[in-house]
């Protein structure tokens, strides 16, 4: 029986899971100080012209220490900026890329607060390339804060193809809330686009291929990616006769003077399947553009011609 009487020092206590934190955080503190330290000496080293870029993995302590000791002068922080980082890095699906985290020659934080703030919000351990021996007055230019665009959100996510995939991305949104022609459409947060992305493998999967289609006709790759991930998802017929068709599209072999492929090849080329209204928006040109490459699929499957014309007060056509 324990003797309240006895010293407090004397009963045996569990030991103190605060103190292996402690520790764990001092030794990621250290290890930083070190790389800095190494980076600032190597860009010193290398002169005044050239800089020193280094990968390295950041912990939440150690962008918390590089925040505190030297972002001095920078820009407020934008806390929408530092909330959309840090729900991909908690995710765990931010990338690696070329922009990271960069000091200045004499030793300020001259970009990346927003990413090393996100790391601390998120908890997560995240890549950075980290780049030594920049110009004070580069800053301005670096980070800027913009709001990223849907193409950005998406590379960051690890997708490819980003630019047209965003484009699809929006094009699929217009069309399953309904939109005919020229119906005036909403614009799209890109997160709204990333998670559209997500619920549909089909876009992806044609953002990736788009290319060998894409290479030899030219026209718009949103469309092309859209009417593509369209078809794969919506059309009954098999994947054989959906791969022969955009293989047909692609290299023109084979076609027949009477081809719908045929056809939609000269039309793309020439253009002429452009509306007629003027100055017609940039989203209206490429969901016509899409609605022609559906009918003409349309048309092969049932071996039959058919205008490629999207017309007004007619539904966006769905594939066979």
């Amino acid at each position: 029986m324990l003797n309240f009487h006895e010293p407090i020092a004397d009963v045996k206590m569990p030991p103190d899971i605060g103190t292996h934190i402690a520790d764990d955080t001092h030794k990621e503190i250290d290890r930083i100080k070190v790389f800095l330290s190494d980076g600032f000496s190597e860009a010193r080293v290398c002169g005044p012209n050239a800089l020193v870029s280094k990968v390295v993995t950041i912990t939440p302590a150690q962008a918390e220490f590089i925040l505190d000791g030297y972002n001095h002068d920078n820009r407020p922080l934008k806390p929408g900026t530092v909330d959309k980082y840090a729900a991909v890095m908690g995710r765990g699906d931010w990338i690696l890329t070329s922009q990271g985290v960069s000091f200045s020659k004499d030793g300020y934080l001259n970009n990346g607060q927003h990413r090393l703030a996100a790391v601390v919000a998120s908890g997560a351990h995240v890549r950075f390339t980290v780049t030594f021996g920049e110009d004070r007055g580069a800053f301005q230019y670096l980070d800027t804060g913009r709001n990223r665009t849907a193409a950005d959100v998406l590379a960051i996510a690890g997708y490819t193809s980003c630019a047209a995939l965003a484009g699809a991305t929006r094009l699929a949104v217009i069309v399953d809330q309904g939109a005919g022609f020229r119906t005036q459409v909403a614009a799209f947060t890109a997160a709204q686009l990333l998670t559209k992305v997500e619920t549909d493998k089909h876009l992806s999967e044609a953002a990736r291929a788009f290319h060998t289609t894409n290479k030899n006709i030219k026209t718009s790759p949103s469309s092309l990616v859209f009417a593509m991930a369209r078809i794969n998802r919506m059309s009954k017929q098999t994947a054989e006769k959906r791969e022969e068709f955009f293989a047909q599209l692609a290299n023109g072999f084979n076609l027949g003077p009477k081809s719908p492929v045929l056809k939609l090849r000269e039309c793309l080329r020439s253009r002429n399947i452009m509306p007629k209204q003027h100055r017609p928006s940039q989203t209206y040109i490429n969901l016509t553009i899409a609605a022609a490459i559906i009918k003409a699929w349309n048309a092969y499957v049932a071996g039959r011609g058919v205008s490629f014309a999207w017309k007004a007060g007619e539904p966006f056509p769905i594939p066979a």
